[in-house]
């Protein structure tokens, strides 16, 4: 039987070492049933220069789409998920570029493409522990990542945007990212909003994708990063929590502020990130989502 064509896409920032070493990854797999979309979300030049040389000497099937505006990870992915679709891909594959796989990467993973569509999580290395997904928590500012593979103890897992397979169906169906959230909380949102139209979810663990955690937003620069976590933690509670998570969520808003005053007043060294969340709690209610900086209101998540 011919093999599911299968797409990979990889948005990068600043980060085309990273995205070139996986570029390698790839070109060395046993199986080449696979196209791969690189979107460079505005990097600077000596970047794209670096990510345009190795494209062009790539033996690989490779689309390189340079944005003129960085828009994030779900943006940048929705970029590279259009191109894949119109390519006629059954599967798309996201994959951080500060991701790295062996050899018998795609071998290993085509027979699993042949279940139901839908959504599939792959198990990450984080560096000796392994985390197969995300698990959601509600009026929190992050979400912790599981790292057994996940049954009924665990509450709403989520596939993790790093190394995440979304069939072709499930985004006719629910349509793209939702670029609100520019960066974080967009898997877990992606993942909720399929269960919520049927779409099946389902968590493999082989085989593992090696992930080296956080490198690929390090140059957004650590306050920046803060304030993309409030912000999108109390848009994904809006519209996903539970009744209770709700109706308290500004009440978590208006504690949260009140200790990051306190802790600017009395803890000098934090006080860059204390600015940084309560600005991301104010966007929240200003309705500035999407990139900071850039009003966006409406979802932007059709196809």
């Amino acid at each position: 039987m011919e093999p599911m064509r299968l797409a990979i896409i990889i948005v990068t920032f600043n980060g085309s070492a990273d995205a070139i070493r996986l570029l390698e990854c790839l070109e060395r797999q046993r199986e080449r049933s696979f196209a791969v979309t690189v979107v460079d979300n505005d990097s600077r030049l000596d970047q794209r220069e670096m990510l345009g040389r190795a494209a062009a000497s790539s033996p690989l099937a490779l689309d390189l789409i340079f944005s003129p505006e960085n828009r994030g990870f779900a943006g940048g992915c929705n970029v590279g998920i259009r191109k894949a679709l119109a390519q006629g891909a059954d599967w798309v594959l996201l994959l951080n570029p500060d991701t790295t796989v062996g050899e018998d990467f795609i071998s290993r993973l085509t027979p699993s493409l042949a279940g139901a569509p839908g959504i599939i999580g792959l198990p990450l290395d984080e560096g000796g522990r392994v985390a197969y997904a995300g698990i959601v928590r509600w009026l929190v500012p992050t979400l912790p990542h599981a790292y057994a593979v996940p049954d009924g103890d665990v509450v709403a897992p989520y596939a993790i945007g790093a190394a995440m397979l979304i069939h072709r169906n499930v985004l006719s169906t629910i349509g793209l990212l939702d670029e609100q959230y520019f960066l974080y909380f967009e898997d877990a949102d992606y993942t909720m909003r399929a269960r919520s139209h049927g779409c099946t979810v389902r968590f493999l663990t082989a085989p593992v994708v090696r992930h080296a955690v956080s490198a690929s937003t390090r140059a957004l620069g650590s306050p920046l990063l803060l304030r993309y976590h409030i912000r999108n933690a109390l848009l994904f509670n809006r519209l996903w929590g539970p009744w209770w998570a709700r109706f308290s969520l500004h009440l978590w808003a208006f504690f949260a502020i009140v200790k990051q005053v306190v802790k600017g007043a009395l803890m000098p060294r934090r006080r860059a990130s204390a600015r940084a969340i309560a600005a991301g709690i104010i966007d929240y209610y200003a309705s500035r989502f999407g990139t900071i900086g850039a009003p966006m209101s409406d979802h932007r998540h059709r196809m």
